[in-house]
C-alpha cells in the first residue's frame, strides 16, 4: 500500500504509464517517467525510481542514490519504501530502526510490515524486556495482516493460538488459521499442519491428513525442507493404509530433503547408506553424510557418528570419542534406546578395565 496523497490526474496518469512500462520490462522507458513523477512529488514514484537505480534496472546502478530516493519516499509517507528500509535495517540487525520503519508502514496497513513488525516482537528482537506485552503486541500486528489474507501472518496467528502467545491457547482456532495460510500457499503452515496431524498432540491424530499436508509443503513453489524428511519417514516405516513400506522411495525423499538443506534428512541418507536400506551399502558415503549432519548439530548425525567410532566404521575405533558423541546426542534430544545402551556398555567396560588394572597392581 502506498501513500494516498491527492495527486493531480495528470500526475497519476504519468505514474501509471511508468508502471505499465515497468510491468512489461521496458525499464529504460519507465525510469524517466518515474523520475518526472518523483520530481512532481509522487512518493511511490520516488520509491520505484530508487528501486530501479538501486538494482540497475533501466539506469546505471547507484546504491547510494537509490537509497536516497527510497528514504525520500519513506519520509513522504510511502509505505513500500518504509517497508524496504525496515527490511534493510533488520538485515543489518538494527532492530530498533527496523521496528521504527515497519511501524510507520504498519500504520498504513501494509501487510508485510505488520507481519515483520510482529515477528520482531514474537522473536524477542524488539521490546524484549517485557515478554507478555511483546507477545500481545505481536498478535495484534499479525491479526490485521492475516485479515488481508497475507499467508505468513495467517500462519503466525495460527501459531499464536496453538501456543497461547499473545492470545488464548486454542488448538481449533490454530488449525483454522493454519488451514487459511495453507490455502493461500504458505509451505510452513502446510508443514505445521502435517506435523500436528502426525503427532496427534494438539488435535486428533490423522495420518491421511498428515500425508496430505506434508506433500503440499514438499511440492510447494517454495517447499519446506522438513516435509521431505517426513514423507521419507512415511515410506520408511509405513503408516496404516496411507503408505506402505518402500525403502527406495524413502531414500529418494530423504535425499530430496538433504538437497533442500534439512539435516534430519541428511542423517537419514547417511543411515540408509550405512545399513544398505533402499540403496547399496556404502560406508564411506554414509560417513560423509553423517559427519555433515553432525556438524549441523543434528542429534541423529551425532549419534551415528558415535556409532561409527564405537565400531570402527571407516574410522579408527575410539570408544572415548564414541561415548562423548553419544552423550552429546542424548543432551541434544536423541531418544532412541540403542544410544543409551551403547553408552552404558562403554561405561561399564571402562569401569571393568579400571577395576582390573587396580587388581593387577
Amino acid at each position: 500500500m502506498s501513500t494516498t496523497n491527492n495527486y493531480s490526474k495528470e500526475l497519476i496518469e504519468l505514474f501509471n504509464e511508468a508502471e505499465k512500462c515497468y510491468a512489461s520490462n521496458r525499464y529504460s522507458e519507465a525510469v524517466p517517467k518515474y523520475k518526472k513523477a518523483a520530481e512532481l512529488g509522487h512518493a511511490n514514484a520516488m520509491y520505484k525510481l530508487g528501486s530501479c537505480i538501486l538494482n540497475g534496472k533501466g539506469v546505471t546502478k547507484d546504491p547510494k542514490l537509490g537509497v536516497a530516493y527510497i528514504e525520500k519516499a519513506a519520509k513522504q509517507g510511502d509505505s513500500e519504501a518504509r517497508w524496504l528500509l525496515g527490511n534493510a535495517a533488520e538485515q543489518r540487525k538494527d532492530y530498533n530502526a527496523a521496528a521504527n520503519w515497519y511501524g510507520m508502514a504498519a500504520d498504513d496497513g501494509e501487510a508485510r510490515a505488520l507481519y515483520k513488525f510482529g515477528l520482531l516482537l514474537y522473536n524477542g528482537l524488539y521490546c524484549s524486556s517485557n515478554y507478555e506485552m511483546a507477545q500481545g503486541m505481536a498478535f495484534r500486528k499479525f491479526m490485521p495482516a492475516a485479515l488481508q489474507n497475507f499467508a505468513p501472518a495467517e500462519r503466525m496467528v495460527g501459531l499464536c493460538c496453538l501456543y497461547g502467545r499473545g492470545t488464548e491457547k486454542n488448538a481449533k482456532n490454530a488449525v483454522t488459521w493454519l488451514e487459511k495460510a495453507s490455502i493461500h500457499g504458505d509451505a510452513q503452515a502446510q508443514y505445521r499442519l502435517g506435523a500436528l496431524y502426525l503427532s496427534g498432540t494438539a488435535i486428533p491424530q490423522n495420518f491421511s491428513q498428515a500425508w496430505k499436508y506434508f506433500n503440499l509443503a514438499a511440492t510447494n513453489k517454495y517447499p519446506e525442507p522438513g516435509a521431505f524428511y517426513f514423507i521419507g519417514g512415511f515410506f520408511e516405516y509405513g503408516y496404516g493404509d496411507v503408505v506402505k513400506i518402500d525403502w527406495p522411495q524413502a531414500f529418494q525423499w530423504y535425499y530430496k530433503g538433504m538437497e533442500h538443506g534439512d539435516a534430519n534428512a541428511q542423517s537419514s541418507v547417511g543411515r540408509f547408506y550405512l545399513f544398505g536400506r533402499g540403496v547399496p551399502k556404502n560406508e564411506v558415503e554414509a560417513l560423509n553424510h553423517i559427519m555433515s549432519a553432525a556438524e549441523k548439530n543434528n542429534s541423529t548425525g551425532i549419534a551415528l557418528l558415535g556409532y561409527a567410532y564405537d565400531n570402527g566404521i571407516t574410522l579408527d575405533q575410539n570408544k572415548d570419542k564414541a561415548a562423548k558423541l553419544y552423550e552429546d546426542a542424548i543432551q541434544k534430544g536423541y531418544t532412541e534406546a540403542w544410544v543409551k545402551e551403547a553408552l552404558q556398555r562403554i561405561q561399564e567396560n571402562k569401569a571393568k578395565k579400571s577395576k582390573f588394572s587396580l587388581f593387577k597392581r
